[in-house]
């Protein structure tokens, strides 16, 4: 693809990193193809690749887009499994044409939509976004939970990006968790209720990137290399989707998800 600089569009920014390249001999796979530039992925910057930049021009990274939930039937779907072992004191909610966070404030735990029998294909690049909202305003932690991870080895390897409450204020929280030990965490100040989180993928790399603005390492507030074809290669990965509360009472229409929409 002719999207070199990741962020999810074809335009200016990465005719300027061919422009950048140009004419360039000594491309290769360890530099990264001239950081895209080379697109043919022949060894070298010139014709070929300006062609397929043309061809591709103002066009999305991705060839397809398809909604896979975009919760309207107000019924969990056939894709989807739940996982709630503290239900109906911590559950969730197909309601309202969302997905909706809900607890009594009883119990600290969790509650996910899991996939139920497929995963992604990480063989290939692929992006995958969700819509938040979060008014919460919790003393205890209350989160929105959107994650990937092997539905079997869920609470010992995960990758989540999570739409947070707590008495620090609004924000995000990233965490990897590998074999049940937190290799790395990360808080980010969140300004709105509302938006969009983003999880891509680049196989060439093998590069996970997590964003509140759009795909790839230009939107990108946390990169996690080496993971999917490394420790985790073989792994049949999925997202989850859901939210926890610490004791915290959460009513309908104060934490949901919507419109999760799958691009590859």
């Amino acid at each position: 693809m002719a999207d070199m600089e990741m962020d999810g569009k074809i335009d200016f920014s990465d005719f300027a990193r061919l422009a950048d390249y140009w004419l360039e001999s000594n491309c290769q796979e360890s530099y990264n193809w001239c950081e895209r530039a080379d697109i043919d992925m022949s060894g070298d910057v010139g014709l070929s690749d300006l062609l397929l930049l043309a061809n591709q021009w103002l066009a999305g990274t991705y060839p397809s887009s398809y909604c896979l939930d975009n919760f309207d039937d107000n019924l969990m779907g056939s894709i989807w499994t739940m996982m709630a072992p503290n239900e109906p004191n911590l559950w969730l909610d197909e309601t309202n044409q969302r997905l909706e966070v809900r607890s009594t404030g009883v119990v600290d735990d969790v509650a996910l939509y899991v996939p139920n029998g497929w995963y992604l294909d990480t063989s290939q690049d692929f992006g995958i976004k969700i819509r938040y909202h979060n008014e919460l305003d919790s003393e205890t932690w209350a989160e929105l939970l959107f994650s990937l991870a092997a539905s079997s080895e869920i609470k010992n390897n995960h990758l989540q990006f999570s739409v947070c409450s707590l008495d620090r204020g609004p924000y995000f929280y990233y965490e990897l968790t590998q074999n049940g030990s937190q290799i790395d965490e990360l808080y980010i100040t969140r300004l709105s209720n509302d938006g969009w989180i983003f999880i891509s993928y680049d196989t060439v790399l093998d590069e996970v990137y997590f964003g509140i603005n759009g795909y790839g390492p230009a939107n990108a507030v946390k990169t996690v290399p080496g993971l999917l074809q490394g420790d985790w290669s073989g792994k049949q990965i999925g997202p989850h989707i859901g939210g926890s509360s610490e004791y915290f009472e959460v009513l309908s229409g104060q934490a949901y998800w919507d419109d999760l929409i799958m691009d590859y």
